[in-house]
């Protein structure tokens, strides 16, 4: 069984998903909410690893 979803908190987005990058994840989807007091990335397995 695999990961299906999971939800961080982290204070810096950007660092976390080159962190997660490294380890075969790519950024698949993100969205700022309309107030700009959040920023949500999605990562997604590489296919084919």
């Amino acid at each position: 069984m695999g990961i299906l979803y999971t939800y961080l908190n982290v204070s810096d987005a950007g660092r976390t998903v080159d962190w997660y990058e490294e380890l075969g994840f790519e950024r698949s989807w993100e969205f700022t909410t309309t107030d700009s007091d959040t920023r949500n990335v999605y990562v997604t397995r590489r296919r084919g690893r």
